[in-house]
This record gives C-alpha cells, sequence and structure tokens, in this order.
C-alpha cells in the first residue's frame, strides 16, 4: 500500500539535488551579503580621538598550552 508519506518521499528524493544546489546558493549568497554589510561598517567615519576615553588595562592571558604534535601518517 503506498500512502502519501511514502510519495512525498520518493518526490524528496528525486528533488535532493535541487535542494542542495539551492541550499548552497542561499548560503553563498548570505556569505557575500555579510561580507558587503561588514565593508561598509568599515568604511564609515569613525568617532573624533579627542572624544574616546582610554580603555582599561587588559588582565593578562595565560599562554595556550602546546599543540600535540600530528600522528605520524601510515601508508
Amino acid at each position: 500500500m503506498v500512502t502519501k508519506s511514502h510519495i512525498l518521499f520518493a518526490n524528496l528524493k528525486k528533488n535532493m539535488k535541487k535542494i542542495l544546489l539551492g541550499m548552497a546558493l542561499i548560503g553563498t549568497a548570505l556569505v557575500l551579503f555579510s561580507g558587503c554589510a561588514k565593508k561598509e561598517a568599515v568604511t564609515e567615519p569613525a568617532a573624533p580621538a579627542a572624544t574616546v576615553e582610554p580603555a582599561a588595562p587588559a588582565a593578562p592571558v595565560a599562554p595556550a598550552a602546546p599543540a600535540a604534535p600530528a600522528a605520524p601518517a601510515v601508508k
């Protein structure tokens, strides 16, 4: 017996390539748009230096742990 869910799943499998391509295009558009928005924000004039208050000294940062050596390649 073929139910409505069987038909929908079969159509989904058929259209998976189109769905993934659409998702990739939307993701690319979002990345490009966010990059353009950041560039516009950088080009805005900054506040005058005379009105900026000095920042508090930052707390000392502990050194990062050394990275583990890479595993040897297995041939």
